[in-house]
């Protein structure tokens, strides 16, 4: 452990042994996000109540195969994008993310769903996703939300309409197809709350030479040419995935019942788009 000490960890398993369903946010909502996220690199043997409160990590081949990093590099993400949430969601709601209802959206094995417990409690920290696969890795995990099912192209999400305060699509329509990105859009923005935000991540026209992904298995020019003309450009992996660059106007056109109130990160490739109902 760097971040976290031995003092703090103690406490903390003192804490879940007096009251072992205590919301991990009741708990560390004022360590650094950082530390937090350390938790779960942490051999936590000595702090068996702690241990016994936060998700489970997956194996290294999981997290690899679902999301490129593992361990470190995977939470140092993770911190970087709660720290975007935790600057963005406050400016552009104009309320606090602790009273917030979110929603990961293709949460795969709950990567950013475990740093969002350390600010709101779990049964109001939700998860879902179309891999049938990464639902069952999710839902074995030890999450208090359970991850839901949805279809490939969704026409609503299992969530009352206008439910949701923030919902975020972390490197999600960044592999999909046209219709399949609208379709997964327009249902968030069924499930999103009257005043709240939707986030998405978008790969920029830059993408195509720059990733070192797909920079050696696609011819850049044409994807480029394609993406500046429509706004739009995918490479196919399959049916359903493959990689997407998407610019802000194409957003815009496609998804008019919502508003684009933010965009940042533009010098990396998960560009984040915030929007809200219009």
């Amino acid at each position: 452990m760097t971040l976290i000490d031995m003092h703090a960890c103690q406490s903390a398993d003192d804490a879940f042994r007096r009251h072992p369903e205590l919301a991990l946010c009741d708990v560390f909502q004022h360590w650094s996000i950082e530390a937090y996220g350390e938790l779960y690199l942490a051999d936590l043997a000595p702090f068996p109540n702690l241990a016994a409160r936060l998700p489970r990590m997956p194996s290294e081949d999981i997290q690899r195969h679902w999301t490129w990093f593992t361990g470190a590099e995977s939470i140092a993400e993770s911190a970087a994008f709660m720290h975007a949430v935790g600057d963005a969601y406050p400016r552009l709601a104009g309320r606090n993310l602790s009273a917030a209802t979110v929603l990961d959206y293709g949460a795969g094995w709950g990567r950013m769903t475990r740093m969002m417990l350390q600010f709101i409690p779990g049964e109001r920290v939700l998860a879902c996703d179309a891999d049938p696969e990464s639902v069952d890795i999710f839902n074995r995990l030890g999450f208090q939300s359970r991850c839901a099912s949805v279809p490939v192209a969704p026409e609503s999400l299992p969530y009352p309409n206008g439910s949701i305060d923030f919902i975020w699509l972390y490197s999600v329509v960044t592999h999909l197809p046209p219709a399949l990105a609208k379709a997964v859009t327009e249902a968030s923005a069924k499930a999103l709350s009257p005043n709240g935000l939707l986030m998405t991540t978008i790969h920029p026209v830059e993408f195509w030479a720059r990733s070192p992904l797909v920079r050696d298995s696609v011819e850049a020019e044409p994807l480029v040419q394609t993406h500046e003309r429509d706004g739009i450009a995918h490479v196919a992996a399959g049916p359903y995935w493959g990689d997407t660059s998407m610019s802000t106007d194409y957003i815009a056109r496609q998804s008019p019942e919502l508003e684009i109130v933010d965009v940042t990160n533009q010098e990396t490739d998960q560009v984040e788009v915030w929007l809200k109902h219009r």
